[in-house]
């Protein structure tokens, strides 16, 4: 996650205790650490090969947007989409332009390719979105998982040309 707040991320621990008797804190979900990414350190980290992979998924991910929106892309029942009338057919229950248009709204704007990490973590909620579409391999977790910006990148690009 990208923090873009001043504040520092210790500052608010959460001390309360869980089942197993140790104390919760805020970057802990579960048993699995999250790693709070601070906005200025993930620009002064960019490594310019991450840049220059974020800058080329721009084109790939306008396609799969214009793709993902038109309706005629789900009449081919070769496109695997989640959001079918009736398996095996043409056709979708949803709107697939307006939910990919209420997708992005509620994104905001496409980061900046300087940084990656936020580039690629706005990309796979954009293939990826809730409710889903069905039409994108699922690799918001994969994202997560992945270290560092290229891996990211890397992921997201998967899923963009699957």
């Amino acid at each position: 996650f990208v923090d873009k707040s001043d504040q520092h991320p210790s500052s608010n621990i959460d001390t309360r205790e869980n089942s197993s008797g140790s104390a919760f804190k805020d970057t802990e979900w579960s048993t699995n650490k999250v790693l709070i990414i601070h906005e200025a350190t993930e620009n002064a980290e960019a490594t310019s090969d991450a840049i220059a992979k974020a800058t080329y998924l721009i084109p790939l991910i306008e396609q799969w947007i214009s793709l993902a929106s038109d309706q005629t892309t789900y009449d081919n029942i070769d496109v695997v989409a989640a959001t079918r009338r009736r398996s095996g057919e043409p056709g979708l229950k949803v709107n697939a332009s307006a939910l990919i248009r209420k997708v992005r709204q509620e994104l905001g704007p496409m980061p900046d390719p300087k940084c990656p990490i936020s580039f690629a973590m706005w990309g796979a909620a954009l293939i990826n979105p809730l409710p889903a579409l069905g039409v994108a391999t699922e690799i918001r977790g994969a994202v997560l998982e992945a270290e560092g910006a290229e891996r990211k990148l890397a992921v997201l690009e998967r899923g963009l040309v699957k």
